[in-house]
């Protein structure tokens, strides 16, 4: 069963960094549910919708079935979490659904996020 994700003013102080320093402790929001701890950090994950609008840019392209789209929108639809992803894990988790399901090269992929920022 998937996590609602309700913070309450519950948070949990951990360290954190800024351009390779340690500044000390920061206030992380977590959820009162399950436990799991928001990043608060610049680097804040997109929406799913995002990430599906590449795939239809680079569907259309490369010829991905209908069939390949719904396995990996299915797939992808864990993106869809503020509290367990950050932009850079969103990043690699595309690219390896993308490379399970597809023959789009490692490259194109990367060059097509990198575009979307």
């Amino acid at each position: 069963m998937v996590c609602g994700h309700k913070s309450y003013g519950e948070v949990v102080w951990l360290p954190f960094r800024y351009n390779g320093w340690d500044k000390g402790l920061k206030a992380h929001p977590c959820c009162s549910k399950c436990g799991l701890v928001k990043s608060v950090s610049s680097d804040r994950p997109k929406p799913l919708g995002h990430y599906l609008n590449i795939l239809g840019s680079l569907a259309t392209a490369y010829s991905v079935s209908k069939v390949q789209i719904r396995l990996i929108s299915l797939e992808l639809n864990c993106l869809d979490d503020p509290y367990g992803f950050d932009k850079h894990k969103q990043k690699e988790i595309f690219k390896e659904v993308l490379l399970k399901y597809t023959k789009i090269p490692e490259r194109t992929i990367e060059n097509a996020l990198s575009a979307s920022y």
